[in-house]
């Protein structure tokens, strides 16, 4: 069975504190906060739950293999927050982001020119979109997370 990304978007920092932070920062300060209560044991689950809301997605889907194939050098790109032996949590970078737009993008047109109702392609190309929008806001305040599973 394939592994597939789980979204989130980090819930811990307020509006203002993000909009002054850059991507950097924000990885920073996550991943510093989180090895400081790895500290007392808390088991990465709790700390995700407290810490980070799951994104849901109506249409999108995107493979750990699909990503792979579109980065150069993925296991090098990736910022995991926590141990990668233990954890497979990201925060999303550009490289990332990327080449999850051109999953995404690839995935609507292949579901665009499959489809013969036009209803029904107008109603799944809406929700592609909301998907989209909703990932890359957040992308663009730099709380997007990723956990592949």
């Amino acid at each position: 069975m394939p592994q597939v990304l789980h979204f989130y978007k980090f819930t811990g920092y307020s509006d203002s504190l993000l909009k002054i932070s850059d991507w950097e920062s924000i990885y920073k300060s996550v991943k510093t906060l989180f090895e400081a209560q790895s500290r007392f044991d808390a088991r990465i689950e709790d700390v995700i739950s407290q810490c980070f809301e799951p994104i849901a997605l109506k249409r999108v889907s995107v493979t750990e293999q699909a990503l792979t194939e579109k980065v150069e050098n993925f296991d090098d790109v990736i910022n995991y927050i926590f141990d990668c032996k233990v954890s497979s949590f990201f925060m999303v970078n550009r490289n990332i982001w990327n080449a999850i737009e051109q999953i995404i993008s690839a995935k609507k047109a292949e579901f665009s020119q499959s489809e013969k109702d036009i209803s029904s392609c107008f109603k799944v190309e809406r929700e592609f979109i909301s998907d989209y929008f909703e990932l890359e806001s957040c992308f663009d305040k730099h709380i997007l997370f990723v956990d592949v599973s």
